[in-house]
């Protein structure tokens, strides 16, 4: 290979008009703040990644999970509360480290201790429970910072459920909605934690578009950062997980439902997908069965938009397939970028590889 051709391939991946500046996240912009930054600024900047509360499953900040009543809601979120609150995984995938507070308004401590024994968790002293009736006109917020302020290792908050902190005298309404979850979602980010609610979905509904089956307006799933729709028939032994988010796409998960010990799992095929982002899941499965792709970065752009992600940027492609090239090169696909005076273009090729 010429010097010129690996500096062209250089180029692909560290094509950026100024040196990265360093620039936290607690100094981006956000609303109401008198300091705003270019788009150029932004992208030249030495920003965070992307975090997750479980990688590529839950992004950060509000959650909303719904599901039908007896589907099992409380027995993912009492899973999720130990996978945090012990360092484990959850449905095979990372959880953040921490302590977790648990509001669950429908359960005893009697039933939340029979739950725990039977699903074989792991007690520990950082997951908390309360029982304690609290609204947001009443109580909760408070509870939570201060709760915070004894427990700064706090990142996971459930509340379970949404109906038990509202105000009854509220008629259902889209401002009504935005309102009660955005006082959530300021609040987890104002304490840096992460907000888990639990809500219902709409009877006979399955059929329909997985954010329409959220009980509600829209304005609850257009607030919520993450959206999880869990869905099980009464004493089934199969489920469904949609999960929809700013930062994970859509991904659908199948999972079984165990009920002598009320837990889940995942197919396997799922947990290795979830192991990877999205578009990277999907670009192994696009290569896989097309072959690849060779051309020019507008070819690329439209490309991605019809089989990986039809709001990802080729610069975060570029910055996915860096991340995860190994796992890419592991199975036989490669991905170049070439760079002249004229053009840019990209390369992705399969190449089974030896056993």
């Amino acid at each position: 290979m010429s010097i010129q051709h690996a500096e062209e391939r250089s180029a692909f991946f560290t094509n950026q008009p100024h040196a990265p500046t360093r620039l936290t996240e607690s100094q981006a912009p956000f609303p109401h703040s008198q300091t705003s930054y270019s788009t150029l600024e932004l992208c030249s900047a030495d920003l965070p990644p992307v975090s997750y509360l479980v990688d590529n499953i839950i992004g950060t900040g509000l959650a909303l999970l719904a599901g039908p009543p007896k589907s099992g809601k409380s027995c993912l979120c009492m899973a999720l509360a130990d996978a945090v609150a012990n360092g484990k995984p959850f449905l095979n995938a990372k959880a953040t480290y921490g302590e977790v507070l648990y509001f669950t308004f429908e359960d005893t401590f009697s039933r939340v201790k029979e739950r725990v024994m039977q699903m074989n968790l792991t007690p520990s002293a950082k997951c908390h429970i309360i029982t304690q009736q609290y609204t947001l006109a009443n109580g909760l917020l408070e509870c939570i910072r201060n709760f915070k302020s004894n427990h700064p290792g706090l990142v996971l908050v459930i509340i379970d459920t949404l109906q038990w902190i509202r105000d009854p005298s509220r008629k259902m309404s889209y401002g009504n909605d935005v309102d009660e979850l955005a006082t959530l979602k300021q609040l987890a980010h104002e304490l840096s934690v992460n907000i888990l609610v639990v809500h219902h979905t709409r009877k006979g509904s399955a059929d329909c578009n997985p954010l329409e089956r959220v009980s509600g307006t829209t304005g609850l799933t257009g607030t919520a950062d993450t959206i999880l729709i869990l869905e099980r028939s009464f004493k089934s032994a199969k489920a469904e997980l949609q999960c929809v988010g700013k930062d994970i796409g859509a991904i659908d998960l199948s999972l079984s439902f165990e009920p002598d010990t009320l837990t889940f799992d995942m197919s396997e095929k799922d947990a290795y997908n979830c192991a990877l982002p999205p578009q990277i899941a999907r670009l192994i499965e696009t290569v896989l069965s097309t072959g690849g792709f060779n051309g020019s970065n507008d070819e690329f752009a439209n490309w991605l938009s019809e089989h990986i992600d039809p709001n990802i940027s080729i610069s975060r492609m570029r910055q996915l397939t860096s991340q995860y090239s190994e796992v890419l090169n592991s199975l036989g696909i490669s991905v170049k970028g070439y760079r002249s005076a004229a053009t840019r273009s990209v390369t992705i090729s399969y190449t089974a590889p030896l056993n």
